[in-house]
């Protein structure tokens, strides 16, 4: 059977898209006016009732500075939706300085509200003059929601800033100084005749518009600019501000990865960013402990300091070297103390894991915490923090901000930081002052070992290089670890917690405290050194045993009272001797307490003095040549080789 085509003209029918209702009618056939009509509209419509909900639009729209060109849904079902338009530079700018236009919390800092240096100052001077001669710009996105009050400009902060101080005469940030070549060619308003200006050399807004002409500068300025607006229609504010984190990370081809990190909208992020990001300066949010490593946000006020070389330069607006200095927001801006908190606070939350952006990604998108781990968090902080300041009072150049995150995560080995992963290694045996100054004796230490040996991947620089590999960063935190133990500031920590369940079996079924039958109610206490203190976990049975079987009653009571085993022993004699059998009781009262005495806290009962450490030594410093470690205890040999 042949098959014959219709090819008569009404043979063809009409399908119905599901989509058409929502895109419109189509305006792609230039003849079909009705068509056009229809499409006109349809987009109307949809405006009509964005202008119901924000006045400044209709104001604007009345005015004649904007221009409707298209209007875009993605779906039938569609929360987020698209007007292409042009507005007019002016415009933008009354809109931001009446508050109408304002960036979200949620983006990066604004890079050109604060003095720009030479190289950044032709980069974006270069691209004001091009927006106002209408050469090809980027569109600006703004953004408006039920669930915000504003319009946000979620694409175009850096440039709208710019344009806004460069048409303010005040501005004292040195916008309109222009150190570098570039020739403006202008048709004269009045003359009709083509300028060219050489604007290399100007120095003020008045020199500025005296080469131009004002009235040349406003006709320049009496252009529009594209903008995409979006409306964001999400029932909740969660969702709305979710896709425009959305929104801004596509609409910004130059975030780096911690921007778009930044950007998101998550538990985590809006709990970290009031306390470290750029709108904490003006909302005066900043956390304590990051104020007083990058300052307040409010620029120094004395310059002395570093004209004499007391200060370097690179120390600028860091309290605790530099005293009358109250920081940049510079470094609020570029994230710099947003990324120290996430970044500490993911390795306070995960360990000693990887911490790589990727890792810092996923952690601000789906990390969890609870309260009690934020304030025992915010704790080891403030902890932290002090330590870092007496660092910087010893070499401050040494001790670079970015270096906090070495001394929050090698404390949290050292003391009981509340981490829910990450355990102590060793105890902390000196005051403050000489803890800070025993770590930088450590770090100089080896530095000059690593350099020694080519600074490779094995060395210690090698392992701070790759700090967020926790590959290099157990090595990195063994290595001090073990400098301070050689030099007495720290008692590492028995790997055993306590003694082993076969040795518990081997105990004796009388108490070492009291002398009775234990029946049942059993705990294992570190008799002479407290574990927390570098005790060792071996049975009193063996050498320099520091384990003894008592009651949990006591071993419990005895921590309640903060006492050590002499101290309990004699309040117990003290209350009543009934806690004693009888020969217990003439045991402690003729010679047992004076050998009590001699034995607490005898150097002899530490696990760095027993045999046990020394069979465990190779974790300190292995000798095969082994990197990286199987285990975090495991430090990489120090080499003399070359590993670049």
């Amino acid at each position: 059977m042949s098959i014959i085509l219709d090819m008569s003209e009404n043979s063809e029918q009409e399908t119905v898209n599901p989509y058409d209702k929502t895109r419109g009618p189509s305006d792609l056939k230039p003849i079909d006016k009705e068509n056009q009509a229809k499409r006109s509209e349809f987009i109307m419509t949809a405006w009509r009732k964005l202008m119901g909900k924000h006045p400044h639009l209709r104001e604007a729209y009345d005015a004649g500075d904007i221009k409707i060109k298209d209007y875009v849904r993605s779906s039938p079902k569609s929360h987020r939706n698209k007007f292409q338009i042009e507005v007019r530079n002016s415009r933008v700018r009354k809109w931001h300085d009446e508050g109408n236009l304002v960036k979200p919390r949620d983006q990066r800092g604004t890079a050109t509200e604060t003095r720009l240096n030479a190289k950044d100052s032709e980069y974006w001077v270069s691209q004001q003059f091009d927006k106002m001669l209408d050469k090809v710009v980027n569109s600006y996105v703004f953004s408006v929601s039920d669930h915000w009050e504003h319009t946000w400009i979620t694409n175009g902060a850096h440039r709208i800033k710019l344009d806004v101080r460069f048409h303010n005469p005040n501005d004292t940030g040195g916008i309109h100084r222009i150190n570098f070549e570039y020739e403006l060619v202008i048709t004269d308003k009045f003359t009709g005749e083509e300028k060219k200006i050489q604007l290399n050399g100007t120095k003020s807004y008045k020199e500025l518009m005296q080469k131009i002409g004002s009235y040349n500068f406003r006709e320049l300025d009496n252009g529009f600019h594209p903008v995409d607006l979006y409306s964001f229609e999400q029932p909740t504010e969660a969702l709305a501000r979710t896709d425009h984190a959305i929104v801004f990370g596509h609409s910004n081809v130059n975030l780096t990865d911690l921007q778009r990190v930044h950007s998101y909208y998550t538990p985590i992020n809006e709990q970290i960013r009031p306390l470290s990001s750029w709108y904490a300066i003006d909302e005066n949010t900043i956390h304590k402990s990051l104020k007083d490593i990058w300052g307040n946000g409010k620029p120094y006020v004395n310059k002395t300091d570093i004209k004499s070389g007391k200060v370097h330069k690179s120390n600028v607006g860091t309290p605790g070297v530099f005293k009358t200095a109250a920081g940049s927001k510079n470094y609020y801006i570029t994230d710099k103390p947003y990324e120290f908190m996430l970044h500490s606070f993911m390795m306070f939350i995960n360990g000693l894991e990887d911490s790589t952006m990727m890792k810092m990604d996923k952690f601000s998108r789906v990390g969890k915490f609870t309260d009690e781990e934020w304030s025992k968090y915010e704790e080891h902080l403030k902890y932290s923090v002090k330590i870092f300041k007496l660092c910087r009072e010893i070499n401050a150049t040494r001790w670079h901000p970015n270096k906090l995150v070495h001394i929050f995560t090698l404390l949290m080995t050292l003391r009981d930081s509340g981490s829910p992963t990450i355990k102590r290694y060793g105890t902390i045996k000196v005051k403050d002052n000489d803890l800070a100054l025993q770590i930088d004796n450590a770090v100089v230490e080896l530095l000059n070992e690593s350099e020694k040996a080519g600074e490779g991947p094995k060395t210690w620089y090698g392992a701070r290089k790759s700090f967020k590999d926790r590959t290099y960063v157990r090595p990195f935190l063994n290595m001090l670890l073990v400098k301070l133990m050689e030099s007495d500031t720290i008692c590492l920590l028995d790997i055993d917690r306590n003694i082993s369940d076969k040795q518990k079996s081997l105990a004796s079924n009388k108490s070492w405290l009291s002398g009775k039958t234990l029946t049942g109610d059993t705990e294992y206490h570190h008799v002479y050194i407290d574990y927390a203190k570098g005790g060792n976990s071996l049975p009193v049975t063996e050498e320099n045993g520091n384990v003894v079987a008592i009651e949990k009653i006591h071993n419990r009571e005895m921590n309640n009272k903060k006492m050590d085993t002499l101290q309990y022993v004699k309040f117990l004699l003290q209350t009543s001797e009934d806690y004693f059998s009888s020969e217990k009781l003439k045991f402690w009262k003729n010679g047992g307490m004076e050998e009590l005495k001699k034995n607490i806290n005898n150097d002899k009962f530490l696990y760095q003095q027993t045999a046990k450490f020394d069979e465990d030594h190779d974790r300190i410093r292995p000798e095969m040549n082994e990197f990286p470690p199987k285990k975090w205890i495991k430090v990489i040999q120090y080499t003399n080789k070359k590993n670049r």
